[in-house]
């Protein structure tokens, strides 16, 4: 019965968290937004360019942290 009261686990693409994809999504963007501070300082396009491709995959891994990781799904939200 408690794990009904918890709800149902979503598996997801690797076997961790949901939260710990989401804070590494945002690690990963403000990774990204400081190799476009240095690619900005050294006036250099594809240092920049490739800060906004390290951003990209921050916010991809924060839009969809809970399909690449496992999540609790609450009662009343899945498919019964």
């Amino acid at each position: 019965m408690a794990s009904e009261e918890e709800g149902k686990l979503h598996k997801g693409l690797i076997n961790v968290s949901d939260t710990i994809v989401y804070i590494l999504g945002w690690v990963v963007l403000l990774l990204g937004l400081g190799v476009d501070v240095l690619g900005v300082n050294t006036h250099s396009a594809p240092i920049v360019a490739v800060g906004v491709g390290i951003n990209w995959i921050g916010i991809i891994l924060g839009l969809f942290s809970g399909v690449i990781g496992n999540r609790r799904i609450p009662p009343g939200y899945g498919e019964e």
